[in-house]
């Protein structure tokens, strides 16, 4: 969950369209989020919505020229979503992959 965003605060998001998830994961593995460190999180996720913190990408020459650590990772990132195995445990956990759009405001 994000302590953060307390009753009032959500209530007025609401008012106001904006959609939330009910929980955050992933911001202690930004920069080397792979397989065996995202199934034992995705296994442990809480009922609801959350939103895992990721940057999965292709180091192309856009990305080498920007200023962000974050650069090889982002591939070894778009491999560990794809692999078959995390896709596996997806499945096996039921848990539906959705966007900002499919939320309720």
């Amino acid at each position: 969950s994000v302590p953060v965003l307390g009753a009032c605060l959500r209530l007025a998001l609401r008012r106001r369209g904006c959609r939330f998830s009910d929980h955050f994961a992933g911001l202690a593995l930004t920069g080397r989020l792979d397989a065996a460190s995202l199934i034992p999180l995705l296994r442990s996720m809480p009922g609801g919505v959350t939103e895992l913190m990721c940057h999965p990408g292709l180091l192309g020459a856009e990305l080498r020229a920007a200023r962000t650590r974050l650069k090889e990772s982002r591939e070894r990132e778009l491999e560990t979503l794809t692999s078959s195995e995390v896709r596996r445990v997806v499945e096996e956990c039921s848990i539906h992959l959705v966007n900002y759009r499919s939320l309720a405001c």
